[in-house]
């Protein structure tokens, strides 16, 4: 089977050489995926692409114009799954901070990617940089396949192999690099070798897999110091179901964290981000499906109101190792939290991290953002909603600017100063005006120049990030 699907899978990514010349700027296409690896997972999310054009080419215009090529190229236009296609400059796939962003497992400490085009074999070592996206990458597939309250507990059969080879992969990957404490079980590891294979009767096994990784991935020795103070700017029928959830056996804690700004900072009428951390010795199927259907009831019945409840569950490990490695989506999440967030239990989580982790941090953020721009998925994420969506992610990036320049953390409350600190630019829009196509052009302006600063401040470090165009 594993034969058969391969053939078709190179039989996919040879059809998309029809694009090498339909399209003169294209100069070469890469397979970054090992096809050849047990461990690849026969799905879109795995099978990565890399469109290298020409230096004077203009990147998003390719860009749609691939997506639109592969359309009709039967099979790659089921296989390949255009969201997630690379296009890079050759200036910026020779430039080693860019191409690390592209590395997303680790099999040994030389990478080989091969050109569908021309069979030539790009090669490299893995530097320190390269070793930090793929343990990023480890963690956020932890998060996604089996913490993501929107994912169901079960899924279709298809999905059952290659969710659990992700989960598999991640976890694996994670224990090789030491970032988590306890030892592989080996009834983790036979029940994912049966349900990655091609048995039946997979989900009873993915069941009792995905609480054993739970299980795995929270192994740190818990340290409980009571915070003392309580939350007062949160709505009541909130903080009742709060009480709800934290009192239930299979709930470690909650801790809650309200987006950068709010417009009044004495009650929290924005995103509350919430973190429900598992007491994985009393978890079980049952638990965790009754967890995830009081969530989503909750967020249901607050569908009318002003504030949005972001819920995210996790364990204690997975928090601390975010925290301490940095490896969460944005690099001052834990400073941020450490100031702002509240612990349902009262418990004080503490962490320490070195600057070279924040600076590898801000470093793949920087490179998230200008692959985000150049697919558009900002464009398409903030056409429509409120201007207050935006702010937060500019604000965001101005923390992290001053922070790189040797500024201490510290979080304005004032809407009016925080309009006044970025710029005149965005003075006349409101937090609730929506997003058109017209004033996206000066929020997307406001985010670019940012995010050149902070381009230009990293580079005065690592001198190859002078290569990121936006």
């Amino acid at each position: 089977m594993r034969y058969f699907l391969k053939i078709f899978y190179l039989w996919a990514v040879n059809k998309t050489k029809v694009l090498a010349s339909d399209i003169e700027e294209i100069e070469d296409i890469i397979l970054i995926s090992k096809l050849n690896h047990k461990h690849f997972v026969y799905g879109q999310s795995d099978l990565r692409l890399v469109f290298v054009i020409e230096n004077d080419a203009h990147p998003k215009q390719i860009l749609s114009q691939i997506r639109e090529g592969i359309k009709p190229l039967w099979p790659a236009n089921i296989l390949v799954n255009t969201d997630e296609l690379s296009v890079l400059k050759r200036a910026e796939l020779e430039t080693p901070m860019i191409r690390s962003f592209l590395v997303k497992k680790f099999f040994q400490d030389k990478v080989k990617w091969k050109s569908i085009c021309t069979k030539e074999i790009y090669s490299f070592n893995l530097k320190p940089q390269d070793h930090f996206s793929i343990q990023y990458e480890y963690l956020r597939n932890i998060e996604n396949f089996i913490f993501n309250v929107n994912n169901n507990f079960l899924s279709t059969n298809e999905e059952f192999r290659s969710f659990t080879k992700k989960i598999y992969n991640s976890i694996t990957g994670l224990k090789r690099y030491d970032l988590i404490t306890k030892e592989i079980s080996k009834e983790w590891n036979k029940l994912a070798v049966k349900t990655m294979g091609f048995s039946f009767f997979k989900n009873k096994k993915y069941e009792k897999f995905k609480l054993l990784s739970f299980i795995q991935v929270d192994g740190i020795s818990k340290e409980k110091k009571l915070r003392g103070d309580l939350p007062e700017n949160y709505e009541e029928e909130f903080l009742s179901f709060c009480v709800k959830l934290v009192n239930c056996d299979y709930i470690y804690d909650l801790f809650l964290a309200p987006a950068f700004i709010q417009l009044d900072h004495h009650h929290n009428k924005g995103r509350i981000y919430i973190d429900v951390l598992l007491d994985t010795k009393n978890i079980t199927a049952s638990k965790y499906d009754k967890l995830i259907d009081s969530i989503k009831g909750f967020q249901k019945s607050q569908r009318d109101s002003d504030t949005r409840f972001i819920f995210n569950i996790t364990t204690y490990e997975i928090n601390h190792l975010k925290d301490t490695h940095i490896l969460s989506d944005y690099p001052l999440r834990g400073f941020y939290r450490a100031q702002q967030g509240y612990s349902f239990n009262e418990y004080k989580y503490e962490y320490s991290t070195t600057r070279k982790q924040i600076e590898r941090a801000a470093i793949h953020y920087l490179l998230t953002q200008f692959m985000f721009f150049r697919s558009k998925e900002h464009r398409e994420q903030l056409l429509g909603s409120k201007f207050i969506k935006s702010l937060n992610l500019i604000y965001q990036y101005k923390l992290l600017l001053e922070n790189l320049k040797g500024k201490e953390f510290a979080i304005s409350h004032n809407y009016k100063s925080i309009m006044e600190e970025l710029g005149v630019q965005l003075y006349y829009l409101r937090p609730d005006d929506v997003i058109n196509e017209e004033n996206w052009n000066i929020i997307r302006a406001q985010m670019l120049f940012i995010l050149k600063q902070i381009r230009d401040e990293l580079s005065k470090k690592y001198l190859s990030l002078k290569n990121i165009q936006f």
